[in-house]
């Protein structure tokens, strides 16, 4: 977007706004409810969630915001984020009824604004929208960024739409996001997350696990860079047509703990549906380990037949006989024969990232983000000469 559209946008949607605050105005305007700072608005204008609306607590924030004459910018999430609006809110309005009319036309204009969102570049980036507000902060009262955003990011620093993303561990992945400055500008500012999960086809809607899930992923990766954050549990009405014609957007797809077989005696078991520790062979839960490979091995031992057990890594092991994955095969196997499954039936093997399916077998720890690496941490059973 060019300067010049991003002015024209502004004028839109906020003009007169100074004159009407002048117009009837008398003494005892409200109490300025903090010096000025800055408020930012981060909104998802994309085809896969409803029009962003501004609900909730997000209203009192804006409210608040042009009473005390804070900068006010607007940010659009898409694959490649741009800022829509930078002005302030300007107005000498001096009485209850005035100012409160100055509030809602400044709501309107947000609105207006919001309506005229459109992403202008392929999948979504939420988090670089949020770094970019947080780059245009400034003045000395709050800090605040209000994201009217579903939170489905698909490419960036966090993208989610690969498999078992949304079941990574938030502190693992917020201490990654989190090295050098890379979150820096969020610290001392006040976030507001409205629209989590919320979705539209060709998204399927999350269950109530993965949103959860996906609220802990954004509040631990915010919270790392320094921010205080909220969840708006008020969801955005989806209740008007989005515009047609904008860029595509990944499927962020919902995260069962089932283990599915690909074809026939087949699996692909990701370590985190097992409840591996991070970098060993040890499960978290042993009750929920069994309870995953229990029909695997009711499966196995119907078919009788002999099957290997290889486990893989995200990042190439410094030792070549892989020890971590050759174990953390080995374990699954151990509840496979505490099952019931013939012992002498099962292969076990490591292959670290020499596997068909990985991106880079020299990847080292931290060349791929956190949610992409989630998917490579298998344990994968199938018949002698027949892989998966």
């Amino acid at each position: 977007m060019t300067p010049n559209r991003r002015r024209s946008i502004g004028a839109v949607a906020l003009a007169g706004l100074t004159g009407l605050a002048g117009a009837g105005c008398v003494p005892d305007p409200p109490p300025i409810p903090h010096p000025p700072g800055t408020i930012a608005f981060v909104v998802g204008g994309r085809s896969n969630m409803p029009k962003p609306r501004l609900v909730g607590e997000a209203q009192a924030w804006l409210r608040d915001a042009v009473l005390s004459k804070d900068r006010i910018v607007v940010v659009g999430v898409s694959g490649k984020p741009e800022i829509l609006l930078q002005d302030r809110a300007d107005h000498e309005c001096d009485s209850e009824k005035a100012c409160e009319s100055v509030v809602e036309e400044y709501q309107k204009g947000v609105t207006d604004i919001f309506d005229q969102a459109r992403a202008t570049a392929p999948e979504a980036d939420t988090l670089g929208a949020i770094q970019l507000a947080a780059r245009n902060m400034d003045g000395s009262g709050p800090h605040r960024i209000v994201v009217v955003d579903n939170g489905l990011q698909t490419t960036g620093e966090l993208p989610l739409n690969g498999d078992g993303a949304l079941a990574a561990d938030p502190e693992l992945v917020a201490a990654e996001l989190s090295t050098g400055d890379r979150l820096a500008y969020l610290n001392d500012t006040e976030v507001l997350f409205t629209g989590l999960g919320a979705a539209r086809t060709p998204q399927e809607p999350l269950p109530p696990a993965d949103t959860a899930k996906l609220e802990r992923l954004w509040e631990a990766v915010l919270t790392a860079g320094g921010a205080t954050v909220k969840i708006e549990t008020a969801s955005i009405p989806d209740d008007e047509p989005v515009a047609a014609g904008m860029p595509k957007v990944g499927v962020v797809k919902p995260d069962s703990e089932e283990v599915v077989p690909i074809k026939p005696h087949c699996y692909k078991i990701r370590g985190d549906k097992v409840g591996f520790v991070g970098d060993q062979a040890v499960f978290k839960d042993p009750k929920k380990a069994i309870k995953v490979l229990t029909p695997i091995a009711a499966d196995l031992k119907e078919n009788n037949a002999a099957a290997t057990v290889v486990g893989t890594t995200a990042y190439r092991e410094r030792d070549k006989s892989n020890p971590l994955s050759r174990a953390r095969a080995k374990a699954v196997t151990d509840v496979l024969t505490d099952l019931g499954v013939d012992k002498r039936l099962l292969v076990v093997g490591g292959v670290g990232t020499n596997f068909p399916g990985h991106p880079n077998p020299n990847a080292e720890v931290g060349s791929m983000p956190e949610t992409v690496a989630q998917q490579y941490r298998l344990v994968m059973i199938s018949p002698v000469g027949q892989p998966c």
